[in-house]
């Protein structure tokens, strides 16, 4: 696995040139260095970003999570999923998580009564 920032952008370089070598009218650009994607369709994803400096921040386009008319329970609900999806925590953690949670919720130890949507 390519970590260091360079170390990705040395691979991205080569594979763009492998890329130029076998098809000559194809032109590829690098857009940016993900760290982890989600890519639903074209023009939609929602990715983790790594800069130079090796800071690393989410990036989503297209998605519908992002529009202005969606109520804020909505628009929360959906960057935690964005969260869970983009991380490095094992799939299995993942579920652990989950199940602690809803276990929490049915014990009534969290309420969720400021996600209420108005209409």
């Amino acid at each position: 696995m390519h970590t260091s920032y360079a170390e990705r952008e040395r691979v991205s370089t080569h594979a763009r040139w492998l890329g130029g070598v076998q098809y000559t009218e194809l032109e590829i650009e690098v857009e940016g260095i993900f760290k982890s994607m989600l890519l639903l369709k074209k023009k939609k994803y929602a990715a983790l970003v790594l800069e130079e400096n090796g800071k690393v921040h989410r990036e989503t386009k297209g998605l519908d999570l992002v529009r202005r008319d969606w109520c804020p329970a909505s628009k929360q609900l959906g960057n935690k999923v964005l969260d869970f999806i983009l991380s490095d925590i094992s799939r299995t953690a993942m579920g652990m998580a989950n199940r602690e949670r809803e276990n929490e919720q049915v014990r009534g130890s969290r309420t969720y009564s400021h996600w209420h949507c108005r209409r």
